[in-house]
């Protein structure tokens, strides 16, 4: 478990990034796969940091078309959620990058 910008440092580290979900199959999987490891949420690579409300991914390229927020998100709440997190349903809830979270790395094939 660690704060978003740790996660993402990990992730970099080891050659990837936070996961980004820019599909349904893909967030299907990756929502599968936190319930099968026992988890309820995870850091996504997904933040507006830069800009409220302005939602990009963590390789900085916008969002397109596919989103999966839960009812009522990204709602901001404290004026302090900027980072995203994957509940094991699937959908996405926006949370304060200081909270410690378990998270998820992407990486190429080509790479691995």
């Amino acid at each position: 478990e660690r704060a978003y910008v740790d996660a993402q440092l990990s992730c970099q580290g080891r050659g990837g990034t936070l996961a980004m979900p820019k599909d349904e199959a893909t967030n299907s999987l990756m929502a599968a796969y936190v319930a099968q490891a026992g988890l309820s949420r995870v850091f996504i690579g997904i933040n507006d940091l830069d800009r409220e409300g302005s939602f990009v991914y963590a390789d900085r390229t916008p969002m397109q078309t596919f989103s999966k927020w839960r009812g009522g998100e990204p709602n901001n709440a404290y004026d302090a959620e900027d980072c995203v997190e994957l509940v094991a349903a699937g959908g996405w809830n926006d949370v304060a990058c200081r909270t410690t979270l378990p998270f998820l790395c992407e990486f190429d094939k080509e790479h691995v």
